[in-house]
């Protein structure tokens, strides 16, 4: 990566304190490298009268000690410390902050509510293709919602809602009786309703935090998904109902031998899902794509591109991070992604192609133009499922996955299948040079310097029903004579 920092970001949050260390390029490609969190719960800790005591503090300042030491031995170019629901509610918050900057000689920024969330949105906006929609972002101690317009925050509310304050506020019985969860409802119901924008809005949702990383490893393991992250899967709203009714009806000593459901998390599971799923009634929303990058990736990459941190090609900036190659390697790579956007556009309307899969087929042609260069990458699959991909939802990475494997993977229908692998054929015979289409009503004609396989012709005709002829680009049309 090309100006890249190591930024080591630590979070005090009012479960759980997280150290996470990022590598990001001065164009915005972000990989965490190194990650460890530890129990905190500082929410627990707070006084009667809502105040950090000495011993929280001892305890915070400790773990921060370890942090910092861990961080710099991992040879960090920047250390960032913030803290967030439970610090700032904490009327001694300063004492804290106090002990931090004259111990270790850095500062912990003590972020509100809206400060929180705008992080957040930076984190989820440049790592998932999200434009317009909402992002939900549920901690222990509260919920950021935060409409999202243009990639950016627009209308942005933090509630008292988090997992860990609604578990200690209501939740008496193990597991909690109907009365019980009647009433955490009705409080979390009428906290949403404080929001009208929120009321029926409907549209795309991105979940960060650990309870929503947390139902969405359930679903994943009930249905032995392919990847093994959660970043980008779709969790739908018949998924959460269906976690709630299991986490609800069982006992802790039940929840601890439930697939996927982390043992730090078995208390707090049942107000978290609850919250989560109300939320989305709330809303309007029959599901939400999920994000393991947040506020410390939003804060690492504010760190290195500045307050309004916006990767201009996220999906470009993902590819390159996780796949590398020299610059030559990466020039081809993305000349073979315009020649094959420019395939598809030609071709999509007269031949029928559907146009949600444009990005798949643009980014299948990129990464089979690396690999045919014989870039230092691992085995194709292995590459695109293992870890998260800057930029894409796991539904495209799977369809990526499935165009660029030798057999279906049946993600892709296996007519359309078909139809795309002949079209990426032809991005290969173009070697970065320029192609142009024509489409008559019964042929269709490319104009690109190459030579086409009989064998390519007969699968073009077989897949689309319609004879394939090319010719050499330079005779400055498209060419006329089956090739």
């Amino acid at each position: 990566m090309s100006g890249e920092k190591r930024i080591a970001v630590v979070d005090i949050g009012s479960n759980t304190a997280n150290l996470a260390i990022f590598v990001v390029d001065s164009q915005g490609a972000i990989a965490c490298v190194a990650e460890r969190d530890q129990p905190l719960q500082l929410l627990r800790r707070i006084g009667p009268d809502g105040h950090l005591p000495a011993a929280a503090i001892a305890a915070t300042m400790q773990l921060l000690r370890d942090f910092v030491h861990q961080a710099n031995s991992l040879d960090s170019d920047a250390i960032e410390l913030i803290s967030t629901s439970a610090v700032r509610d904490a009327p001694n918050s300063g004492e804290l902050v106090a002990r931090v900057q004259s111990e270790l000689g850095l500062t912990l920024r003590v972020l509100d509510g809206a400060a929180e969330a705008r992080t957040a949105v930076v984190g989820v906006v440049n790592t998932l293709p999200l434009i317009d929609g909402f992002v939900i972002d549920l901690g222990g101690g509260s919920l950021q919602i935060t409409e999202v317009e243009n990639r950016r925050a627009a209308r942005v509310a933090s509630l008292p809602l988090g997992a860990l304050r609604m578990t200690d506020q209501f939740v008496r019985t193990d597991p909690p009786d109907g009365s019980t969860v009647n009433v955490l409802r009705r409080h979390v119901q009428r906290t949403l309703e404080t929001l009208p924008w929120l009321k029926n809005a409907g549209g795309h949702v991105v979940g960060v935090g650990g309870t929503i990383r947390t139902l969405a490893k359930m679903s994943r393991r009930a249905a032995e998904w392919p990847i093994p992250h959660g970043h980008g899967y779709r969790l739908t709203a018949d998924d959460i109902e269906s976690s709630w009714e299991l986490v609800s009806r069982a006992d802790a000593s039940r929840r601890r031998d439930i697939p996927g459901l982390p043992a730090h998390r078995v208390d707090l599971v049942i107000a978290g899902a609850l919250v989560v799923k109300q939320l989305l009634r709330t809303g309007g929303f029959d599901a939400m794509e999920v994000s393991s990058s947040g506020v410390r990736e939003g804060a690492a990459l504010m760190l290195q591109l500045g307050p309004d941190a916006r990767v201009a090609d996220i999906r470009e900036a993902g590819l390159r991070g996780r796949f590398g190659g020299t610059a030559e390697d990466l020039a081809w790579a993305r000349q073979a992604r315009t020649t094959a956007e420019g395939l598809f556009d030609a071709l999509a309307g007269p031949l029928g192609l559907d146009p949600t899969l444009r990005d798949t087929f643009a980014v299948a042609a990129r990464l089979r133009a690396l690999w045919e260069r014989r870039a230092p990458v691992p085995g194709p699959l292995s590459a695109l499922l293992e870890r998260p991909i800057q930029g894409f939802f796991q539904r495209e990475v799977l369809a990526v996955a499935d165009l660029v494997s030798p057999v279906p993977r049946l993600r892709i229908d296996l007519g359309i299948r078909a139809r795309l692998a002949v079209l990426l054929d032809l991005v290969s015979l173009a070697h970065g040079r320029p192609m142009r289409c024509v489409v008559d009503a019964d042929s269709v004609r490319v104009a690109v310097d190459g030579r086409v396989q009989a064998e390519i012709i007969e699968r073009f005709g077989r897949a689309f029903g319609r004879p394939l002829s090319v010719g050499p680009y330079a005779s400055g049309g498209a060419p006329s004579a089956t090739a």
